[in-house]
């Protein structure tokens, strides 16, 4: 079905780049084409829905990524639309805030939709309970603890492995990798060192997709997470000295990496378990077939084997 859109976006915005969709400079156009009837569809950010010019434009506004988006902006853009949708996983990275504020202010909209509860119920909205990323020996554990066990894998998902001889490496699920280490706060050279190894040792192997399609494994195929940038730079600067001066190798802190994937995810939490605040690994988790996971050794979780099941 054919339709008209305009998207307002600046200059180097991500664009989309459908010869359908008009690109707007500045918010009048979109106000203008939207009340002259010349469009269908419009998207911007909450700046463009909760101009005055913007009030009943729309019949209903969609708000995708919801759970970044705080309760106070919604209702800014609620004029614009007699409806309103939320799309989005609470579970995800919050809104990124600054400044000082009252607590609970920068609690999301769906998080004030909940009301607390891991998931939507089923009178209130559509949970989507099927990934196609997570192989199922990672979604057991993030189903169970975040999504109350309603989170189920879809069939291709179990194609997904590493075949290696090193059983450390071979299959798929996640993998705990015990280091000691002392004194260290944002960064870990000690875990640094494991991780470029670890991305030496599967760089060529094969890997099965959730096609059954075997390819061998390559420098986009990992993704290196770690909750603070001193980190990132000790990880960057060990794997192209253990590899090879600027190979292309995708490090960086769990925000860079939303809404992507990988074949594989290695997290390094750079400092003693004892430091580092719930929730804070699992991030690197939800897109992957392996997980590995380093930290200074303590009591191994039941849900974390040492070693690979």
């Amino acid at each position: 079905m054919p339709f008209r859109a305009i998207q307002r976006c600046e200059t180097g915005d991500e664009v989309c780049d459908d010869p359908s969709v008009e690109l707007a400079g500045d918010n009048a156009a979109v106000e203008t084409g939207l009340r002259e009837g010349r469009f269908d569809l419009a998207a911007g950010t909450s700046w463009l829905f909760s101009r005055e010019g913007m009030l009943g434009a729309v019949d209903a506004l969609f708000i995708d990524e919801a759970g970044q988006v705080s309760l106070a902006n919604v209702v800014a853009m609620s004029g614009c639309a007699a409806s309103i949708v939320l799309l989005g996983d609470p579970n995800q990275l919050p809104q990124v805030s600054q400044g000082v504020h009252p607590e609970g202010a920068g609690v999301s909209a769906l998080e004030h939709l909940l009301g607390g509860a891991a998931t939507i119920d089923e009178g209130r909205g559509l949970f989507l309970e099927t990934t196609w990323r997570m192989h199922p020996a990672i979604n057991e554990y993030i189903s169970t603890t975040f999504y109350d066990g309603r989170l189920d894998t879809a069939p291709s998902t179990a194609l997904q492995r590493v075949s290696s001889s090193d059983p450390l490496l071979d299959g798929a699920g996640i993998r705990y990798v015990g280091l000691v280490h002392e004194g260290n706060a944002s960064s870990s050279r000690e875990e640094a060192a494991v991780v470029a190894d670890a991305v030496a040792g599967l760089l060529g192997l094969p890997w099965t997709n959730g096609d059954g399609v075997e390819t061998t494994i390559g420098p986009e195929d990992i993704i290196v997470v770690a909750p603070y940038n001193a980190q990132v730079a000790l990880i960057h600067a060990e794997i192209e000295r253990r590899l090879a001066p600027g190979i292309r190798m995708r490090v960086g802190t769990v925000d860079k990496f939303q809404g992507q994937e990988g074949a594989i995810a290695i997290y390094s939490m750079a400092s003693p378990v004892a430091t580092m605040r719930h929730g804070t690994w699992t991030s690197c988790t939800a897109d992957t077939g392996s997980t590995w996971r380093c930290q200074e050794p303590g009591p191994s979780p039941s849900w974390w084997p040492a070693r690979p099941s």
